[in-house]
């Protein structure tokens, strides 16, 4: 999908205002809804998988009617060239040698981490992934889908119609730290105890990948380049998340 400028993008109209303020607050509700209200053991794990589903129908459907409906436009689809993995796969690799050279060589063997693996297993255990096909599974479709449906969602809807109302490093601060919000609580979930030590350390960093994204996304004019890096350090994660889990095992 391209990325629409003030000149061919979305209207500085009070909608689209609206619709940036419903995008940017609703993964925030959605996750202090589903990982602290429905996260108590006796909330069924079917109604915490509807609602979960319901919140990805919503991303995917919301940005793309209110395109349809209101802009009066449709998606601008395209391939990815030779630059766009370049710059997406340069970009995933040194964050993910900087992930694993944190963890490994410094977070693994610190205390910070030793309340982790109790926090994330009841978690873990609502979608099924405290055991490694589980796991696995849960994490290919955060480190392929998930990833697609956040550019899609925080850089492609809400990045390209801030565009519309903020210059473009103005549009690329308030949509990080968009992106970076439900970060926040969600860290705080599987990071108990560790708000300022881990958690807001760690989200800021979030906070910066997600900026280097939408400037990924502004240069480059596609989902390809932020897509490709977003998997495989979403990949990186994932290893890490294992590892954690069974680091008192």
């Amino acid at each position: 999908m391209g990325e629409p400028t003030r000149s061919n993008g979305p209207r500085a109209d009070l909608p689209t205002a609206l619709a940036v303020g419903f995008t940017a607050v609703l993964p925030s509700f959605m996750i202090w809804l589903l990982f602290i209200v429905l996260a108590a053991d006796d909330v069924s794990p079917t109604l915490h998988l509807a609602v979960d589903v319901a919140w990805k129908v919503t991303t995917v459907a919301f940005p793309l009617l209110f395109m349809l409906l209101w802009e009066r436009r449709r998606p601008r689809l395209s391939w990815p060239n030779r630059n766009d993995l370049l710059f997406g796969l340069g970009f995933g690799l040194v964050v993910t040698a900087g992930i694993f050279a944190l963890y490994y060589g410094w977070l693994r063997s610190s205390p910070l981490l030793q309340s982790a693996p109790a926090a994330a297993r009841p978690v873990l255990r609502k979608f099924g992934a405290d055991q490694l096909p589980g796991y696995l599974l849960v994490a290919s479709f955060i480190a392929v889908a998930n990833s697609l449906l956040e550019e899609y969602y925080f850089r492609w809807f809400i990045f390209g119609r801030l565009r519309a109302f903020l210059s473009a490093p103005s549009a690329i601060a308030v949509s990080a730290l968009i992106f970076m919000a439900h970060h926040v609580i969600l860290l705080n979930v599987y990071l108990p105890g560790r708000f300022w030590t881990l958690t807001i350390p760690l989200s800021l960093c979030i906070g910066v990948g997600g900026a280097i994204w939408s400037w990924l996304y502004a240069r480059m004019g596609s989902l390809y380049a932020p897509w490709l890096s977003h998997a495989l350090i979403d990949a990186a994660i994932a290893v890490v998340g294992w590892d954690v889990l069974h680091i008192a095992a």
